[in-house]
């Protein structure tokens, strides 16, 4: 029986070409595309969201302030924070590791692996254009590689 579940998916489709596989980047992308929705069909997926339209106040003024490029950077992270009742001014490390831990394990996507470098640096951009940059934290990627040191006895 074959384990269909988002993490090793990611981890075993995205950190290689699609030549690896055998087939074209095209193709490749139809197949992810297919996956995602046989696993939304499952509930192994999290669900398809787009845009800003149901964001809460305090995210839809943060965004709106932002760059365009910063913006599509950080929908996602907003939809999930104002789920989550958490407004811009509240955002810290903690809160962003929190979001990259359910994001991939939830859903399927090449930017999984990246995402601990975007999403902070998409932040910052934005930060810097509102009205009070001072109120917001200034977040930094999450430590991905655990430091490993040998035990002297």
């Amino acid at each position: 029986m074959l384990a269909c579940a988002v993490v090793p998916l990611n981890d075993r489709l995205f950190r290689r070409q699609a030549a690896v596989f055998g087939v074209r980047p095209g193709t490749f992308r139809t197949v992810c595309s297919r996956l995602r929705a046989v696993l939304r069909l499952m509930g192994g997926h999290a669900p398809l969201a787009r845009g800003e339209a149901m964001l809460g106040t305090p995210w839809t003024d943060f965004l709106g302030a932002a760059p365009s490029h910063a913006r599509v950077g950080l929908r996602n992270f907003a939809r999930w924070c104002d789920g989550q009742g958490i407004p811009p001014d509240a955002v810290d490390g903690e809160r962003l590791g929190a979001f990259l831990a359910e994001d991939g394990a939830t859903r399927l996507s090449a930017s999984v692996v990246t995402l601990h470098r975007s999403l902070p640096a998409a932040w910052n951009k934005a930060r810097l254009v509102q009205p009070d940059p001072g109120q917001f934290t200034v977040l930094q990627a999450p430590r991905r590689r655990q430091p490993y040191i040998k035990p002297l006895s």
